[in-house]
């Protein structure tokens, strides 16, 4: 048993693109790098990462967020990240276009970002077969500039309402409407007084 074992690893170590042959992955975007600066409590929407199964097989797939351990840039928190479609299954073949967005929280360091935007399956491809550590991934650069506590408060609600539109302006009308009425109705509060005869 242990024989047949040693075999098997000198074989996926003499040659390991037989050994991954079945699971793949690429991305068709190499360097997603933001040229305008991104303000504190916003919202922005980056361009699409394309992925793409390089397998012999279907595959689930799913993005994450990597860093570079000795990176001279500062590191974003994966948790400013999210990815529509989240996850995914590709035909051999097939890519996917993947939409991430970024929302910077109202405190954080200002200065350069840097990031990989990173693919890889994530399930058991087949009974008995389980996903290989493979990933591909993009390159992201961004710079990030301070507003002060009141105006990164004010950018943060303009760039929802922006980024929920049209349902954050209904909302938001509505919203206006309860106050204005509220106000009036207390202005102009009107008694009716019933005469008695």
């Amino acid at each position: 048993m242990q024989k047949g074992f040693r075999r098997l690893l000198l074989l996926a170590i003499l040659f390991p693109s037989a050994a991954l042959a079945s699971i793949g992955v690429g991305v068709g975007t190499g360097k997603i790098d933001v040229a305008k600066k991104l303000k504190t409590g916003g919202i922005y929407d980056l361009p699409p990462v394309t992925v793409f199964n390089t397998g012999t097989q279907p595959s689930s797939y799913t993005m994450s967020v990597t860093f570079n351990e000795k990176q001279s840039e500062l590191k974003p928190a994966a948790s400013w990240f999210s990815f529509s479609p989240s996850t995914f299954v590709l035909q051999p073949g097939q890519s996917q276009s993947v939409k991430p967005t970024v929302r910077l929280p109202l405190k954080l360091k200002p200065g350069k970002y840097f990031a990989y935007l990173e693919a890889h399956p994530h399930t058991t491809l087949q009974r008995g077969i389980t996903s290989v550590g493979v990933a591909a991934a993009t390159k992201l650069s961004f710079q990030a500039v301070p507003l002060n506590p009141l105006l990164a408060f004010l950018y943060w609600l303009f760039s929802l309402l922006q980024y929920y539109a049209p349902y954050s302006y209904i909302l938001l009308g509505s919203l206006i409407l309860l106050i204005v009425w509220l106000s009036l109705r207390k202005r102009l509060h009107i008694q009716l007084q019933i005469s008695k005869k």
